[in-house]
């Protein structure tokens, strides 16, 4: 979790939508998966030696109870539990009338947060590859996997975070990703500022160009397996 911005930023808007406005996310989120009748949030964890004095769920964390014993070893032989895993900006889980279901959100608020690069090395490099390599194979997607490790590398695990809680063999876990992009944020200075590559986006069109850019370097098509289980939500700033 790195410091959050006062006033900007995706991690400052989605407390604010979580504290304040969260029946509007909520609706939102529920409306874009298209059924459910409420989510329920979890806490985050503390960490005292560090500010802001919290720390992301990371991981698979989530899954505590004993049933999911096994769901957490497989996990450890898909992805590596050393480094940097994936950090989730909030994880809920949706109620209905069936079973709940997994939510995990990812949130931006301007292009340039979608840029990352894999930074791992060695057996977690060759772990995490791997694990792409299932990944894009049962996608059927026609792309290299070592793309998955470059420019858009956080959207690409968390692809294959919801892949593993949806196909593992142990334990099936009803799982959603939802990727909340918000309209309309400035950058610290107070100005929207644009640039090749990095602006706030006012709205859904901004949003849309660099997103196909990520679906196409990774190879994304419409219609693959895990598609009806990711869901895009666009937010305005100022409600």
């Amino acid at each position: 979790m790195g410091k959050i911005g006062y006033g900007y930023g995706s991690e400052w808007h989605l407390l604010r939508y979580l504290g304040r406005h969260r029946e509007k996310l909520n609706d939102e989120i529920i409306k874009k998966i298209g059924f459910g009748d409420n989510i329920e949030w979890l806490d985050f964890h503390f960490n005292p030696r560090k500010e802001p004095y919290d720390v992301e769920r990371e991981g698979l964390d989530f899954l505590t109870g004993p049933e999911y014993k096994g769901v957490r070893a497989a996990w450890k032989k898909f992805w590596p539990q050393s480094g940097k895993s994936q950090n989730w900006d909030a994880v809920g889980w949706l109620r209905s009338d069936g079973d709940p279901e997994l939510i995990l959100v990812e949130a931006k608020a301007h292009t340039r947060e979608l840029i990352s690069n894999c930074g791992a090395k060695g057996k977690g490099r060759i772990q995490i590859k791997n694990a792409f390599t299932e990944v894009t194979n049962e996608l059927k997607l026609s792309v290299n996997p070592d793309l998955w490790l470059r420019k858009y590398y956080q959207y690409a695990n968390r692809l294959a975070a919801l892949y593993f809680l949806r196909e593992n063999r142990v334990k099936k876990v009803p799982t959603r990703l939802v990727a909340i992009y918000f309209c309309g944020d400035r950058f610290r200075s107070g100005k929207s500022r644009k640039g090749k590559d990095d602006i706030c986006p006012t709205d859904k069109t901004g949003w849309d160009k660099t997103l196909a850019a990520q679906d196409k370097h990774l190879g994304l098509k419409a219609g693959h397996k895990l598609g009806p289980y990711i869901r895009k939500v666009f937010l305005p700033v100022k409600g």
